[in-house]
Formats: C-alpha cells, structure tokens, sequence
C-alpha cells in the first residue's frame, strides 16, 4: 500500500498490525514444529516482540543474535522501535554476539557472562566461479584489486565515506582498483551517485 520511502504514521501503524498479524502466526506454526531451539536475527518491533519471546520461552530455547548493542546504531526511524530494545537481550536463553567488545557490552548492562557467547561474523566465502559464468563486464577487472563493500546500504554504514576515500585515492591505486558497492538501499541514495 505504501512505497518504502513513506514514513508517515499510517503506514507505520499499518506495519505494526501486519507485525502482529506475523508473529501470531509464527507463533501457531511453531507450536506445530515444537522445536528445541528458537533463533531471532532481529527483533523489529521490541516491546511487541519480547511478549511473544516470553510466550516462546515456554515451547524451546530461545536465543537472539544482537548484531548492533547500540540498537539500531542510534538511527532508528522510530521511538517505538527502540522502547524496549536495549533491556531485550536479558530475556533470552542465550545470547549471540559477533566481538569481544560486543559482549562487554551487553555484560556492562547486566547480561549474564555465561549467557552471552562469541561466535565472530567471518568472511563469507562463495565458490569460484568459471569462465563459462563469469560476468563479461568483469573480464576488464582480472588485474585490479577489488574493494567490496556488502549488505543493507544505510546512512550508520559509512558508504559516503567509502565513496569520498576511494575518490582521495593516489590516481596509480585507484586505477588499479574497482570499488564494488552490493546492498539494498534503506536510504535515499541519490547523495551517493
């Protein structure tokens, strides 16, 4: 009904009822599965979404993967979405982050040690692909070094500061160089063209 730049409050009411709509079914189809192990990346909506982890908690262990302890880097587009966020973790069974400092963290705001565990977010490795697949507008780049930068493009992420290094780059090096940029915007992105 609406386009992603609209934020108007309609559309995050609208977003919300879909939100609680979503986790009552998932809550009937895991009771149905009856699993031992229940595994959140995210949580969208916070003060909603511990409700249902409580209900949760009942039928398996339920662990949280915090990949921001600051909750959404401080750049969330809504008040309602942080209520709730920081004191999340403490409600799980365990809790996965991907550092050290990650885990100091969440210890420094009352996280049981023993419940927070490290499990680093390494590189991701994709098989080689052969000439056959290879993509033809690569076969100029087989003799320059390749600067990737992956994942969801958001304004905390930096790209802009990606782009203005890249651009300050020694001519002889940047020549040498593709920068790749591969992501879903959640911006508006034409600051960075």
């Amino acid at each position: 009904l609406y386009s992603k730049e609209n934020q108007s409050w309609h559309r995050q009411a609208m977003k919300g009822s879909e939100h609680v709509f979503n986790m009552l079914s998932l809550l009937v189809r895991i009771r149905k599965l009856d699993p031992d192990v229940i595994h959140f990346q995210w949580l969208s909506l916070p003060v909603l979404d511990t409700q249902f982890v409580k209900i949760l908690k009942k039928i398996a262990t339920v662990i949280y993967t915090v990949h921001d302890t600051t909750p959404y880097h401080g750049a969330t587009p809504s008040r309602l979405q942080v209520w709730g966020a920081r004191s999340a973790p403490q409600l799980f069974d365990r809790v996965i982050v991907h550092t050290d400092d990650g885990k100091d963290a969440l210890v420094n705001r009352g996280i049981a040690q023993s419940k927070v565990s490290v499990i680093p977010h390494g590189p991701i490795r994709y098989p080689k692909s052969s000439q056959n697949t290879k993509n033809k507008c690569d076969s100029d780049d087989d003799d320059k070094q390749i600067i990737l930068f992956f994942g969801g493009i958001k304004k905390y992420k930096g790209v802009d500061v990606l782009l203005r290094s890249f651009a300050n780059l020694p001519s002889e090096i940047r020549n040498q160089t593709k920068l790749k940029i591969a992501g879903s915007p959640s911006m508006e992105m034409k600051s960075l063209y």
